[in-house]
């Protein structure tokens, strides 16, 4: 196919009502945009795909993020005709699930009335030099930290990136968590990769005398069990950046 720019940007209608703008494209199942395959197809073909969403969503929200290759608006896509059906309507319920779903595991596995250390304590440098990743935890300022019950008091950033960054709030003991606080508010953070609940906990453990020494985050998701271990920082200082 002819790349020339002539496609429509992809809309999600959130479930405020707002609009929401999709300007890269990826497959990704789980998103609201999963069912839609991220491939160009012409009006006729967006019409199917839509009428499979609408099947799956019912009267919640209907996600439109084909490109719409704008020099054919009359012959069905080739690419779409591939795609099942049904494929596409699974993928919406995926979508739809995966909120509600992490919010109750988030209420079931919370420990009630569990205190965190002193805040500075959790604050400092960790560091995985096989992944080459390095967090720095900071205690938030007073301006950026939330109203309301279950503040967000510490904050991360990775690799000292800008975009790479998160508020925690306390979830029990030395786990933290850095949950969104809607579906909505993931898809305006690019966080529908993160709906699972142990992909949005980082766990503080302490050595023999009850320091702070590592940080550990499940990148895998718990998807390979036991298998594969969560990734483990080494605390390298202690003074926040």
């Amino acid at each position: 196919m002819l790349i020339d720019g002539n496609v429509a940007t992809g809309y999600s209608v959130l479930d405020d009502r707002s609009l929401f703008a999709w300007n890269e494209s990826a497959l990704e199942d789980g998103n609201p945009q999963g069912g839609a395959g991220y491939v160009r197809n012409t009006v006729r073909d967006m019409l199917t795909w839509a009428k499979a969403v609408m099947e799956a969503e019912s009267d919640h929200r209907l996600s439109i993020n084909h490109e719409v290759d704008g020099n054919d608006l009359g012959s069905s896509s080739e690419v779409l005709q591939q795609i099942p059906y049904i494929r596409t309507r699974e993928a919406a319920v995926t979508a739809k699930l995966m909120w509600p779903a992490l919010v109750e595991e988030f209420v079931t596995k919370r420990i009630q009335n569990t205190k965190h250390r002193p805040l500075e304590d959790y604050v400092g440098t960790y560091q995985s030099t096989d992944f080459r990743f390095t967090f720095q935890i900071y205690e938030l300022p007073e301006a950026e930290v939330a109203k309301g019950p279950n503040l967000e008091l510490l904050g991360f950033n990775i690799n000292s990136l800008p975009k790479q960054k998160a508020k925690l709030r306390h979830y029990h003991y030395d786990s933290w968590i850095f949950i969104p606080y809607s579906r909505d508010d993931a898809i305006r953070k690019g966080m529908e990769g993160f709906l699972q609940l142990s992909l949005l906990i980082v766990n503080f453990v302490a050595d023999e005398s009850n320091e702070l020494q590592w940080l550990e985050w499940d990148l895998q998701g718990g998807k390979l069990g036991a298998a594969v271990s969560p990734i483990q920082f080494q605390r390298i200082a202690i003074s926040q950046a």
